[in-house]
Order: C-alpha cells, then sequence, then structure tokens
C-alpha cells in the first residue's frame, strides 16, 4: 500500500507545474525516516526475532504510510467530481432521522468540559499506535506490530483511494457554521482543509508538498476506521481491552462534532475497518497454515531419513 500512494505522489509530480516541493523540511523528514528504515530492516536481517528492530522498523513503516497517505489524498483531490455533501445529508436524514447535525454541534459549546473532553478523545488517534508499539515491546510479539502496521495500510486505502469519486466539504462548510459560531473550538481541522482542497482542484496550489498534509478526505472517516483497527489491537491485552474499546467509541463519536463528518461517514469508516481486518485476520491464517505444512514435511522427511527409507544426504 505504501507503494501505491508513492505511485500515486509520482503520478502528481510529473502532472503538476511545480512538481514536487521538498522544502519546509519535507525532504530531510523523509530521508531521516529512510534511514532509520533501513537500519532497522538491516538489523532484522541479521537478528530475525528482535523486538526492537522490529519496533523501529515499524514506526518508520507507520511514518511512511502517514506521510504518502496524506499527499496522494491531496492528488486526488486533483480533477475530482462534484461535491456529495447534498448526498451525504440525504443519508444522515435517511438513516438517522433523530439526529440533527447542526442543532447538535451548534449547542456544544454550552457543554465547555464535554466539547474539551470530545477534543481530546479525539486526538488520541495521535497517540494510541504508538502506545500501543511501545507496549508491544515489552509485552507483545513482532506479529502484533505486523498486525498493527497491515491493517493501517489497508485502511488508509480503503478510505483514501475512493476519494477522488466522494469529495464532500465536510458538514461546517455545508451548514455555514464558522468557527466563530464555536468557541472553545480545540480542533481547526473543519475549517483549515478546504482552502488546500480547492487550491488543489482549482490549480492554486501547483505542487506537492508540506502544504499538502491535511485532512482531506470525509468519507469515509478514517478517525472511524482507525478507532475499530485499533480496539482490535488493543483487544489482546486484557487488561487494557475495555478501557480503550470504550475510548475508540467516544473517538469514532468525537469524529462527528470535532472531525466534521457526516454520520455515514462513522459508518463507511467502519466498515473499511472491519474488511481490512479480515483480510489480515485471513493473510496470517493462510501464512500460518502454510508454515505448518512446511514443519510437517521437514518432520516428514527427517523421520523417512532417521528410519533409514531415504538415503541420508
Amino acid at each position: 500500500m505504501l507503494a501505491v500512494f508513492a505511485a500515486i505522489v509520482a503520478y502528481g509530480v510529473t502532472i503538476l507545474p511545480g512538481g514536487w516541493n521538498g522544502d519546509a523540511s519535507l525532504n530531510a523528514s523523509l530521508a531521516f525516516i529512510c534511514f532509520v528504515w533501513v537500519m532497522g530492516f538491516g538489523t532484522r536481517m541479521f537478528s530475525p526475532g528482535s523486538k526492537l528492530a522490529g519496533l523501529i522498523e515499524t514506526l518508520c513503516i507507520f511514518a511512511m504510510l502517514s506521510l504518502f497517505a496524506a499527499l496522494a489524498a491531496s492528488v486526488l483531490a486533483i480533477g475530482g467530481g462534484a461535491y456529495i455533501d447534498d448526498t451525504l445529508v440525504a443519508l444522515d436524514k435517511a438513516l438517522f432521522p433523530f439526529f440533527d447535525w447542526r442543532s447538535f454541534t451548534l449547542n456544544l459549546p454550552e457543554y465547555p468540559r464535554l466539547y474539551t473532553a470530545l477534543s481530546y478523545i479525539y486526538a488520541s488517534l495521535n497517540w494510541q499506535p504508538f502506545a500501543f508499539l511501545v507496549l508491544v515491546l515489552f509485552f507483545g510479539s513482532l506479529r502484533d506490530m505486523e498486525g498493527l502496521v497491515s491493517v493501517w495500510a489497508l485502511g488508509m486505502a480503503g478510505c483514501i483511494l475512493p476519494f477522488h469519486f466522494l469529495p464532500a466539504k465536510s458538514p461546517y462548510i455545508h451548514y455555514g457554521i464558522s468557527r466563530e459560531d464555536m468557541p472553545g473550538s480545540l480542533v481547526a481541522l473543519p475549517w483549515d482543509f478546504l482552502p488546500k482542497f480547492e487550491g488543489m482542484r482549482s490549480g492554486a496550489i501547483d505542487s506537492i508538498g508540506m502544504d499538502n498534509l491535511t485532512g482531506m478526505v470525509t468519507i469515509p472517516s478514517f478517525h472511524a476506521c482507525a478507532a475499530v483497527l485499533l480496539s482490535w489491537c488493543w483487544w489482546r491485552f486484557r487488561l487494557l481491552r475495555w478501557p480503550f474499546v470504550l475510548l475508540n467509541i467516544g473517538m469514532a463519536l468525537a469524529a462527528v462534532p470535532i472531525g466534521g463528518h457526516y454520520v455515514i461517514d462513522i459508518v463507511a469508516g467502519a466498515a473499511v475497518a472491519i474488511v481490512a481486518i479480515a483480510l489480515v485476520n485471513a493473510y496470517f491464517a493462510r501464512r500460518d497454515r502454510s508454515s505448518a505444512r512446511r514443519t510437517a514435511n521437514r518432520d516428514g522427511s527427517a523421520n523417512l531419513t532417521n528410519e533409514g527409507l531415504v538415503p541420508a544426504g
């Protein structure tokens, strides 16, 4: 999936007049990530069971996925279709007729503690994966690290790749709610992404660089997708599973008012996560069966050799 995102970014570099803009530390960040990645990969070649090397490699892949996925989303904004906000509003009304997005959100500032708590719960996406990987370093396995980065890559792909055909401005813009209407807001993304989004669509932004690094995707919601993926990851730690499941339920719900998502975006994001988890589980199961067959074949050959039925050597 990293190769897919990189290919999309490379396409954007070729069609935009400004090409690649590595200023503002973008080139330096990429070089540093690649250098550390090579170190971790090299160490794992000599010590395949090293969890520390696995952690380094996983963190670097994770960082590269996040970076190139964001850049790929900006490329997919180019020449996209018409905004689908009206369709998403209609779906919300059909599926959740009891929920009035505009009234609910505008009332949030009247409950400042709840509003602040939702903002921090929403932002837990920024630290949960790293907390999980550190815990795995001490109490988990390399497979746990592989599981996280695998479902994460598939989840990102499922949320970002359809973006070209499913662009939306977000409910805040659709309902005409400005940031000034939301005193106490700690997350500016629902308003700040649109100028960059439309800059890519109109050609005002003509290069790939730091200006492109913003969350542009409305449906499916990656926050909702990540909430399911992280719940799946945390579930393997018995003492932590329920606190983090509850935290991630809160994160998915907070994506509606804090992240500026329609409710249908949350449902779509959760569906993408379920598919990603199913694919990774199927891959692991198939790999385990292949490994068991190879082990059985080796053991069978060894037994035949020991019994003198197969010439040694």
